[in-house]
């Protein structure tokens, strides 16, 4: 009976913080959003320039295809973070799940580095493009 208590106590606050991780997810991403666009690979100011003058649409090409790559990469990372979060709570006799929610996790790191990938690919194309 003792025991059976302590489980039920166990599932609810899963469950509990189960649904904070679930609210709070979007209010992360839009948070950890600002700022990252930042990144050291990315066509400086003067090269965005050379590259408007050259191919003025390839500039707006490259610039939605960098944010849709960083928003994957983004994406990802939270979502990973919330599944940690979630294989942190589960008991001990939830093996099935947690092997589950590793996958989930080895899935979401795939994402992160195929984007990753892209995105150095997209630099190189676009500073490419600059120099022909």
């Amino acid at each position: 009976m003792e025991e059976r208590d302590k489980n039920e106590e166990v599932q609810s606050r899963r469950e509990f913080f189960k649904n904070a991780a679930r609210r709070v997810l979007p209010i992360l991403v839009a948070v950890i959003g600002f700022g990252f666009g930042a990144n050291a690979q990315q066509l400086s100011s003067s090269e965005l320039k050379q590259l408007y003058e050259k191919y003025p649409n390839a500039v707006r090409v490259y610039q939605d295809r960098v944010l849709e790559l960083e928003n994957t990469i983004r994406n990802a990372e939270v979502k990973i973070e919330y599944l940690k979060t979630e294989l942190a709570w589960n008991t001990g006799d939830a093996k099935a799940a947690n092997s589950q929610i590793h996958r989930r996790i080895e899935e979401e790191q795939a994402k992160i580095k195929e984007a990753k990938r892209n995105l150095e690919s997209a630099h190189r194309h676009y500073r490419g493009l600059i120099n022909k």
